[in-house]
């Protein structure tokens, strides 16, 4: 466990509204360590609570979704390369060389996988969330996927990028 007088000097804001949240302990996934890290240091790493399974499953519908904007930016001839046999964690990045901020438009679809809702409502994660918050949670309506690719900052971008996309489809 990381020492809170250093953590508090590095990050005052987040320790701070952190710790306010702080409720008594109550038995589940997290043991009272764990509990107490998460309030200390402001996260907690719970190895195996979630199944390779439904990891894998959660990767398959992310891989959907990303095939789903290169083929549409392959359509639109936006991209000369599908990078189809580009692996999972590079894909993307492969994508939005050709293409810069290729990955906004996962975010900006609107849908969310499946795979992705069965992950957030997976009683383990839902297990965890009641012991740190309380019973009483709920999930924001509005889904997105946000990816992080590397070289790209999500805050300065040029919005003329999706002047040639309404809704989910490319307008040539």
């Amino acid at each position: 466990m990381a020492n809170t007088s250093s953590n508090s000097f590095v990050y005052p804001p987040l320790s701070i509204e952190i710790a306010s949240w702080q409720r008594e302990y109550t038995p589940g996934p997290l043991t009272k360590d764990e509990f107490r890290q998460f309030f200390e240091d402001g996260f907690v790493i719970k190895h195996d609570l979630l199944t390779h399974d439904l990891l894998e499953s959660t990767i398959h519908g992310i891989e959907k979704v990303v095939d789903e904007v290169a083929q549409d930016l392959f359509r639109a001839d936006k991209i000369h390369d599908l990078h189809e046999n580009t692996n999972f964690y590079q894909r993307l990045t492969a994508i939005e060389a050709q293409f810069p901020s290729a990955s906004v438009l996962m975010h900006k679809r609107g849908i969310l996988p499946c795979e992705i809702a069965s992950l957030w409502s997976s009683q383990p994660l839902l297990s965890v969330a009641k012991q740190l918050l309380g019973p009483n949670i709920a999930g924001h309506p509005v889904w997105n996927i946000r990816p992080k690719v590397s070289r790209i900052n999500q805050i300065i971008m040029n919005c003329n990028i999706l002047r040639n996309f309404r809704g989910f489809h490319i307008i040539d």
